[in-house]
């Protein structure tokens, strides 16, 4: 079983909106998936949040990662709508977590190999140079 969980990486705010301050309305966020043996995978992006609601307003300061957390959650879990006779689609949050098993179940057994070709032998990375510097502070 695969547990995902997200980190909140930054958010974007319009100083004034509507007139209320310190509005929320992209983040910037980091999605992963752990299996049972701890292999994992991840995806990120950005998300806008909609316009605020002043009824429903949470304060900048007040806010927590478990909000915004809880706002993509639910934006990415809205239903697409379908034709009459198609099948239903997944969410957004579906197809996310469907992503993230793909590539951990890649990850655990290969389908392709990146290698160079044989009669070009090993390749070989240099090191970089490494420059050994104290600073002095005065």
């Amino acid at each position: 079983m695969t547990t995902f969980n997200w980190t909140i990486s930054a958010v974007e705010r319009a100083v004034s909106l509507d007139g209320l301050s310190d509005v929320i309305q992209t983040v910037h966020w980091r999605y992963r998936g752990t299996d049972e043996n701890g292999v994992t995978a991840e995806t990120y992006g950005a998300t806008a949040v909609g316009e605020p609601n002043p009824q429903d307003f949470t304060p900048w300061d007040e806010v927590t990662a478990a909000d915004v957390e809880g706002w993509l959650v639910s934006i990415m879990s809205v239903v697409p709508e379908v034709e009459e006779g198609e099948e239903e689609k997944p969410t957004q949050l579906e197809q996310m977590q469907e992503n993230l098993e793909t590539q951990i179940a890649l990850l655990i057994t290969p389908t392709t190999i990146t290698s160079p070709l044989a009669d070009q032998g090993e390749v070989v990375v240099p090191e970089e140079e490494v420059v050994d510097s104290e600073e002095t502070v005065a």
